[in-house]
């Protein structure tokens, strides 16, 4: 696997280029498994400011406490809000390949931009041309949160890029830029325990492979 080399300095990276951005307009839906106990604890629409954490990808920050936050969620691809669903539970549940709706007490949310955000896609070819190439993905997680500091500078809300872990979805990692598109309340919060998601995590297990407790 060809590995992901460091970004070059701020001053030699290129112009980004129309097309090589994704919109999120106002109404797109945003996903994301929430553990409200535990050392995982979040809220629902909570930017993590302390960082950067050495098992997050794109964190940007520079140490804790210098005003910068991240957000991770899946986006909605298609009107089938499955797919983004099933994608952050692969990415919640990825180090045990099992789905534990109890422990931690993870839930379910979505909820619908209130403005248009930009974001850089990474699938585009400015990441090519910036010398750097789509092991940001899967490659070494240092090395990608290096590219986003970077990208920061780039005057986006954040990055879009294909998750390692479930190749059919959409991920965003979203800068505190994009704290204002966050409406103050979700469109479905729900604990992963509930009944009404036991089939959905019965399929969302089979579609990854993942057991389910």
């Amino acid at each position: 696997m060809e590995e992901l080399p460091p970004p070059p300095p701020g001053t030699a990276l290129p112009p980004i280029r129309r097309g090589e951005t994704r919109a999120l307009e106002a109404g797109t839906r945003l996903w994301r498994v929430h553990f409200v106990a535990g050392p995982r604890a979040a809220a629902w629409n909570g930017f993590r400011d302390h960082g950067p954490a050495a098992t997050a990808r794109f964190d940007h920050h520079l140490t804790t406490g210098q005003g910068r936050a991240i957000y991770y969620a899946a986006a909605n691809e298609a009107p089938d809000r499955r797919t983004a669903a099933i994608a952050c539970v692969a990415e919640a549940f990825q180090d045990t390949r099992t789905i534990d709706p109890r422990r931690g007490e993870p839930w379910l949310v979505g909820f619908a931009l209130a403005s248009r955000l930009l974001v850089l896609d990474l699938t585009a070819a400015w990441l090519t041309r910036a010398g750097g190439n789509q092991a940001i993905s899967s490659g070494s997680r240092a090395t990608a949160r290096a590219w986003s500091r970077a990208i920061y500078e780039r005057d986006v809300h954040g990055v879009a890029y294909r998750p390692s872990t479930y190749g059919p979805g959409w991920a965003v990692a979203l800068y505190e830029l994009a704290i204002p598109a966050v409406p103050p309340r979700p469109k479905i919060h729900k604990p992963l325990a509930d009944p009404g998601l036991a089939g959905f995590l019965r399929r969302a297990a089979d579609e990854l492979g993942y057991a389910l407790l």
